[in-house]
């Protein structure tokens, strides 16, 4: 049997078809998912079956690729700062605020929404029930939309009313102190006269301003030299200013006039020293100067200092520092007797003076025969109180009696009663009779003058 060429190349060609067909070339990793297309029709099982492990490969790929967990950078460490915490936790804050607002106004606004919503119902009653629930459902939240952004209006508008009637408010108090200020020619004449000052130092000076800044020929420069020159001539204007103001000075000091109360204060320091006994400046012992304290001597002024300000802050009936302490004619202001009471809790452990204050105060009683029947046998604090202390009230008196000085005709009292600190005030009052010693209570009163 002979075949002919053809007949042969045809029948390879046929065989290899079918080994083809019969059994498709598995998938690679490179191109899992490409699949020739073939007529799997007859077999709807063998391509799903090849779509899943070509899937499956894809992905696995993927996560050979991908880098590990907790490696790299999509793992490393959020780093924020204070700043940006305190950021968000203020915006945190205002969002939940601004859901507290929209929450009560949802539950106020949520009746009128129910009925809304009922009436809808009642109307489309014959339709379809599903639908008729969908629809409502929207409408209602139409309806709280609708509430939240009249509700926010409603608060911006408000907001902007209160800002303009806050910026009239403030613009009326600016216009009335300027008024004020322009009548009685205070801030407005200061500020005119130290332009026309500024002004003229700067006229005066300005030759030399000019020669100091002609060598810089870039603008900037030449600008910021320029500034630089009229500060120090302002500077040194004003330290002529007040070396010409201290001369002034020195030379009213070297008047008569001042001569005079120069010496009228000299002689009643000496009178003074002489009553109290007290040496002269020249005689009193000299401390050396730039003696650095020790910790230790630091440490005691702090708690003398603390303990005084807590036997202060314990202290029951001080006045208030408006009033004003009044025996016969001797007057103090409330802030003076608090003044009183400190130094007086400062100096309890080692007194000061020639008269040792503070020192005890002897409660006696009045004479039987006191001109006052009410005072008669009578003592002027109370019997009950114990460990009586008196110290100087100093009227006109920035820091009160500091160990020198006359110690005046008031004192505070502070003593124990009770179990509590208290205090008086007391003084001398020949006007009311009796013994010349005999002490008064102070009366506590306030001026009208504060009271306006």
């Amino acid at each position: 049997m002979k075949f002919s060429l053809r007949f042969l190349t045809t029948l390879v060609s046929v065989a290899l078809c079918g080994i083809v067909y019969a059994a498709p070339a598995p998938l690679d990793e490179t191109d899992a998912v490409d699949i020739t297309a073939r007529d799997f029709a007859s077999d709807a099982m063998i391509a799903d079956e090849l779509v899943t492990r070509g899937r499956k490969r894809k992905s696995a790929a993927k996560a050979k690729a991908a880098p590990p967990k907790g490696k790299g950078k999509a793992a490393a460490p959020k780093v924020i700062d204070d700043k940006v915490k305190k950021g968000q936790a203020k915006r945190k804050a205002v969002v939940q605020k601004k859901k507290a607002a929209n929450a009560r106004v949802q539950r106020g606004a949520a009746s009128k929404i129910d009925k809304k919503v009922n009436a809808f119902k009642k109307a489309n009653s014959r339709s379809d029930p599903k639908k008729v629930d969908a629809k409502a459902e929207k409408l209602r939240r139409k309806e709280k939309a609708r509430v939240t952004i009249q509700s926010q209006k409603k608060s911006k508008t408000a907001r902007k009313e209160a800002w303009g009637a806050a910026a009239k408010n403030r613009q009326a108090t600016t216009d009335r102190i300027l008024a004020i200020q322009k009548a009685q020619g205070k801030k407005p004449e200061r500020k005119a006269e130290k332009k026309r000052a500024r002004d003229a130092v700067l006229k005066s000076g300005a030759k030399n301003i000019n020669a100091r800044t002609a060598k810089y020929k870039k603008r900037p420069d030449k600008d910021g030299q320029r500034r630089k020159e009229q500060n120090r001539e302002l500077s040194q204007a004003r330290k002529n200013r007040k070396a010409e103001r201290a001369n002034q000075w020195a030379a009213k000091k070297n008047t008569k006039a001042q001569k005079d109360v120069t010496k009228a204060a000299a002689t009643a320091r000496r009178q003074e020293r002489r009553r109290t006994g007290a040496s002269a400046p020249k005689n009193q012992p000299k401390q050396e100067k730039n003696v650095k304290p020790t910790k230790q001597l630091r440490q005691n002024v702090k708690d003398r200092f603390k303990g005084a300000r807590d036997m202060y802050a314990k202290t029951l009936g001080m006045p208030a520092r408006k009033q004003t302490a009044t025996v016969g004619t001797t007057k103090a202001t409330g802030r003076e007797v608090r003044n009183a009471v400190f130094n007086s809790y400062v100096h309890r452990k080692k007194p000061i003076g020639d008269q040792k204050m503070p020192k005890v105060f002897d409660n006696s009683k009045y004479s039987a025969d006191h001109p006052d029947p009410n005072l008669r046998g009578k003592r002027p604090l109370s019997e009950g109180g114990k460990a009586f202390k008196e110290f100087p009230v100093i009227p006109k008196s920035q820091s009160g009696w500091i160990g020198s000085g006359r110690v005046g005709a008031m004192r505070t009292i502070t003593y124990k009663e009770g179990g509590e600190k208290r205090m008086s005030v007391i003084g001398h009052d020949p006007s009311r009779g009796g013994d010349g010693g005999d002490h008064y209570v102070a009366k506590i009163t306030r001026e009208m003058d504060d009271f306006e």
